[in-house]
């Protein structure tokens, strides 16, 4: 495993013939990747190296979470993205992830959550429902 503070690289490719949405969290960065395109990420973290989470989302595209503590630089085919996620670290939240976080925080409210996806309904069940075991 490279050192703290060192550069972890990470490239992916867009194999498929339509553009990939790309949702940076916490950041809220917002990227579009091309077709046929390849996205690279560049982790660095001040403590141990730690690589992003990968979410994939059914609809559009993924949601790439960043480690606490840490910036993510984003390059499109070899282009350096403007993100605020490049010159921002991710807030370092102790034992508690960056996904973990925001979903706690925004959960209930879906305008708020990584690319607007609505919360799904968790059905509540009643106490006698609970006791007779329906």
């Amino acid at each position: 495993m490279p050192e703290a503070g060192a550069v972890a690289t990470l490239r992916l490719s867009n194999a498929t013939a339509a553009p990939l949405f790309i949702w940076l969290e916490p950041w809220v960065d917002e990227l579009w990747l091309p077709p046929r395109s390849e996205l690279t990420l560049h982790t660095v973290t001040l403590g141990e190296l730690q690589w992003p989470e990968i979410e994939a989302n059914d609809d559009e595209g993924l949601t790439i979470w960043g480690v606490g503590g840490s910036t993510l630089r984003v390059e499109i085919d070899n282009v350096p993205q403007d993100t605020f996620s490049a010159g921002y670290a991710s807030p370092d939240l102790g034992a508690l992830s960056p996904k973990f976080f925001v979903n706690t925080v925004f959960g209930a409210f879906p305008q708020a959550r990584p690319g607007g996806h609505p919360l799904q309904p968790v059905r509540r069940r009643g106490w006698l429902s609970r006791l007779l075991g329906r």
